[in-house]
């Protein structure tokens, strides 16, 4: 199956884009709040492994794409919304 030519350029899957298009929602939503890793994981849990690396690769290309921010905060990755970007294009608005 081919890629869109900015899936490719953020390496990513269809059902990775999914993952974040719904962590890009929550953080948008909730703009005075920064996540952990583990709470985002906790609410989009899925089965196996794979999901996993699929959600890590959703979070690294968000903050890739400059539409979330993460920090390290006491040995804890945590992820807050940065900027408003396109969701079709994932490009900054």
């Amino acid at each position: 199956m081919p890629l869109t030519k900015r899936q490719f350029e953020l390496g990513v899957y269809d059902e990775t884009l999914g993952l974040m298009c719904l962590v890009y929602e929550l953080l948008s939503q909730n703009k005075h709040l920064a996540y952990s890793e583990g709470e985002l994981l906790e609410m989009y849990k899925g089965n196996g492994e794979s999901r996993i690396d699929q959600f890590r690769r959703a979070l690294d290309a968000l903050t890739n794409a400059g539409a979330v921010q993460s920090r390290e905060i006491d040995g804890t990755l945590y992820y807050a919304f940065y900027r408003e970007v396109d969701q079709a294009t994932w490009e900054l608005k």
